[in-house]
């Protein structure tokens, strides 16, 4: 996808760019920075990827998989545990929307090109769930910056 973007930017005319992405966009910046730093200045990512650190245990080994399932306080930290557990609780609640855009993208799409409510919903339900407004979405964010960042979106930065 990098490379198809890269391609695009040059048959459009121009010589440099920059890129910014986040959620799949930010994975796709990131390599298209790679594939084409001649013409890529420079990226922007919303969703920075880290390797877990090092020593990390197999997670496919079994036994190690049923000890942090039946004990986990044996084998995790108290923070890790901590993690676990809302990493857990948000696989069980915090996806659905992931289901939906991997499961019936296009139905969803039209609804929320077809209703500005319905996307701004959508998008105001991501900053309140994803951020820590503790119940109260105005205590991190006015309303001139939810709004704006319903109306604006991504910005595309260009170069020539």
């Amino acid at each position: 996808m990098a490379k198809t973007f890269d391609a695009l930017m040059v048959a459009l005319g121009f010589k440099t760019y920059y890129a910014q992405g986040g959620d799949w966009g930010a994975i796709i910046s990131k390599a298209l920075g790679i594939v084409a730093p001649q013409r890529c200045l420079a990226i922007h990512i919303s969703m920075p990827i880290a390797p877990p650190p090092k020593p990390f245990p197999n997670l496919l080994n079994l036994p190690y998989l049923l000890l942090v399932a039946a004990a986990p306080s044996l084998v995790l930290s108290k923070e890790e545990h901590e993690g676990l557990k809302r990493t857990i609780q948000f696989n069980l609640k915090g996806t659905g929307y992931q289901l939906e855009q991997s499961t019936k993208p296009q139905t969803l799409s039209y609804g929320l090109n077809d209703s500005p409510v319905g996307l701004l919903a959508w998008i105001l339900e991501k900053f309140y769930e994803w951020s820590d407004c503790k119940g109260n979405i105005e205590s991190r964010f006015t309303k001139d910056e939810l709004l704006t960042n319903v109306m604006v979106g991504n910005l595309v930065c260009v170069h020539t």
